[in-house]
């Protein structure tokens, strides 16, 4: 109940009479605002597989994704504390797989090829990967005295498998019960390290998780001779033994990659890459570290988490920003607008007869009206889009888009012709993907002609009656890819996911203005259609101008980059308990009004990229928009007035002496007090604000 101090009736008295005197009283902080504007700020932060890096040419600074990643140091260098920071001291085999099944270890374990075993071009380390085909390819690498395994001994691979079960990735075994090493999956497509010394010398170490088909995994076994061994899953201790019945037998049959004689005798259906042997035993950071300087090429995503900001008190939060190194994810601009005057690596669009967003609809958005029309039965729309809600789904046959012929469309001697595009059946036929003219009688009323060879997969273009000229990267079915071609009256450049694919001078001068329509997915040819594209189009847009080299490439990052973020606010400086508020999409400035008030801050970037030539998300600035809060307004400062905001709800529970200072309640609202407030000078209270004193609180004034 509210206690009843008659002693102190006058002080009662005075108190009441002190509601309408006094003044308000309020602490606020506005148009302040946080940034992050070099690498100092940055490197504040938490790295995941991003790195801070300074360009060179321009001494500008931007968080990107971690592009740096290295083989493996050949002749056993240890390079602890160079760029690679991976120690091959002991190092008894590497075979990088460029090409070649050379030993980079300095010791010529070189291997031979078995079955036809072949090689793919790389996306990941180095320039190539092994191919197995899980019927009898395997490479062989005599034995010799060094790549014995019955000490100390580590393995390591990168693996993507077509089939989990029994996959051998390296093995030395003569037959069922003779194996001195093995690493590969087992009976339930998990991760497997073992030897066998004898009929009942089963000494395996399995790991709990189940390999999938088609994706990355780094595989490691470690085998101490004197204690236990263990298996590694992607930089991860996966499964441990410390009991050994027998130790591993030495055999005299060769080690072989993607092989196991007698045990399992299984072939590896798969990819792998990167194999190396070590006659010690690599630690759990070492091994950890491999997989961390190595990850990036195999999977191209990563995250930056900034430090936690005290704000210095509590603040209401109103937008971020942020400076990205294109438009990523976001569909090319309408209307001609030059997007790049105001925001870095956008696109002029300045010169632009087309663009077709393909948002369930044919309209053209440069603003021209170059609207298209459907033709074919399995024309249509889907959902499965690489920009905005849908792209254009072409079925063949007879399907195409017809865009009606307009003085727009026609150029003098300068265009460019890009879109999206994913194939889905490139057998059988050419498939066009933009035609303008009849190409009929010698091709003389052709203007330009697009489409991917049928006999090689390759791009070719064919500018009035000119030769073609071919491109020299196959694309694929069910993927997609950025494609352009630019002319500027001498040069024609086909572009591929962003880069020049060729360059040729075989077309020059003014280019035919035929009075055809605009093809897209199908060419004209004696008045008929040939060549319809099979697969989804999105994106696809038309110039009047050569675009540049550097706005095909901006163009392209819009499609395979992204830089999403997410944040939270907080109310201590561990920021553990709250959770981050959502995830905002590759936009540079988002609204974070309904982020909960609060002194702390902290932000998130999840980089993404699809690229395989390196291309990565650029994150170069933030800024944070704040305004500044009421102060903590329910705990004194211990000096000076104090001003409590009613509407705090405060309730004072510890003891205060305010050394001769003045209190003010004011605003609308109920404070309770619950302990003793002594040594004030003067007490105001504003109209619409209770201040109840309960069992054992007290206001003293001396």
């Amino acid at each position: 109940m509210i206690k009843k101090l008659k002693q102190k009736k006058r002080k009662d008295i005075l108190f009441l009479l002190a509601i309408t005197m006094g003044v308000l009283i309020m602490i606020v902080v506005t148009g302040t605002t946080w940034q992050n504007i070099n690498s100092n700020d940055f490197n504040n932060g938490t790295y995941y597989n991003t790195t801070y890096l300074i360009s060179p040419e321009t001494s500008i600074g931007a968080v990107i994704l971690n592009t740096t990643y290295q083989e493996f140091p050949n002749s056993q260098l240890d390079d602890s504390f160079g760029e690679t920071k991976i120690n091959m001291t002991g190092n008894i085999l590497l075979v990088h797989m460029n090409n070649d099944w050379l030993d980079y270890s300095g010791l010529e374990n070189n291997g031979g090829s078995q079955g036809g075993v072949s090689f793919l071009p790389s996306s990941t380390l180095g320039s190539h990967t092994g191919n197995f085909d899980g019927n009898d390819d395997y490479v062989n690498i005599t034995d010799t005295p060094n790549l014995d395994g019955s000490g100390d001994l580590t393995i390591t691979a990168w693996v993507k498998l077509n089939n989990s079960y029994r996959q051998p990735f390296v093995a030395k075994t003569l037959d069922a019960n003779n194996v001195e090493y093995f690493l590969g999956t087992g009976s339930n497509n998990g991760l497997v390290g073992l030897f066998r010394n004898g009929a009942g010398g089963l000494e395996a170490t399995s790991g709990g998780a189940i390999l999938s088909t088609d994706v990355w995994y780094h595989v490691a076994y470690v085998f101490d001779a004197g204690s236990n061994s263990k298996i590694f899953l992607n930089g991860i201790l996966n499964g441990s033994d410390a009991s050994f019945a027998t130790a591993p037998p030495e055999i005299s049959n060769d080690l072989r990659i993607g092989y196991s004689e007698g045990f399992f005798e299984s072939y590896l259906n798969g990819t792998i890459n990167e194999v190396a042997m070590w006659n010690r035993t690599l630690s759990a950071s070492e091994i950890l570290n491999i997989y961390n300087k190595q990850y990036g090429t195999y999977y191209k995503e990563g995250e930056y988490v900034s430090e936690i900001v005290d704000l210095g008190s509590s603040m209401n939060f109103n937008n971020f920003s942020w400076i990205q190194g294109a438009q990523y994810q976001q569909e090319l601009p309408n209307s001609q607008l030059d997007e790049l005057s105001t925001t870095k690596g956008g696109a002029n669009m300045t010169g632009n007869v087309l663009l077709l967003h393909m948002n369930n609809d044919w309209l053209d958005s440069s603003g021209l009206s170059n609207d298209g029309s459907e033709s074919g039965d399995a024309m249509g729309f889907t959902t499965s889009s690489k920009l905005g809600s849908h792209a254009g789904s072409f079925g063949g046959s007879s399907d195409y888009l017809n865009v009606s012929d307009a003085t727009s469309l026609g150029f003098t001697n300068t265009f460019t012709l890009m879109t999206w595009i994913y194939p889905t059946s490139l057998a059988g036929s050419d498939r066009a993907i933009f035609s303008k003219g009849d190409g009929h009688a010698s091709y003389l009323t052709r203007e330009y002609y697009l489409k991917i060879e049928d006999d090689d997969d390759k791009l070719r273009i064919y500018i009035n009656a000119d030769a073609e000229i071919a491109g020299t990267t196959a694309l694929s079915e069910n993927t997609w890819q950025h494609v352009a071609v630019t002319y500027d009256g001498t040069n024609t450049i086909i572009y591929l996911d962003g880069a020049e694919d060729v360059s040729s001078t075989a077309s020059s001068g003014n280019i035919y203005n035929s009075v055809n329509p605009l093809l897209l997915g199908g060419a004209e040819y004696n008045a008929g259609i040939i060549h319809s594209y099979v697969g989804r189009m999105d994106e696809s847009s038309i110039w009047n101008r050569t675009l540049s080299a550097t706005e095909i490439e901006d163009v392209y990052k819009r499609g395979t980059l992204e830089l999403n973020l997410s944040v939270r606010s907080c109310d201590d400086a561990l920021c553990d308990a709250e959770l981050w508020n959502g995830t905002y999409t590759n936009s540079s400035y988002v609204d974070i009004s309904d982020l909960t008030s609060n002194q702390y801050f902290q932000y998130k970037f999840f980089f993404s990229s699809d690229d395989s030539n390196g291309a990565t998300p650029e994150l170069f600035n933030i800024t944070l928009d704040y305004v500044g809060g009421v102060s903590d307004t329910c705990t004194y400062s211990g000096s000076g007035n104090w001003a409590v905001t009613c509407s705090d709800s405060c309730a004072i529970t510890e003891n205060i002496s305010m050394g001769k200072n003045n209190i003010s309640f004011h605003g609308e609202g109920t404070v309770n007090v619950y302990a003793t407030i002594s040594n004030w000078k003067e007490i105001y209270v504003h109209s619409g604000c209770e201040v109840s004193v309960w069992d054992g609180g007290s206001l003293e004034s001396s």
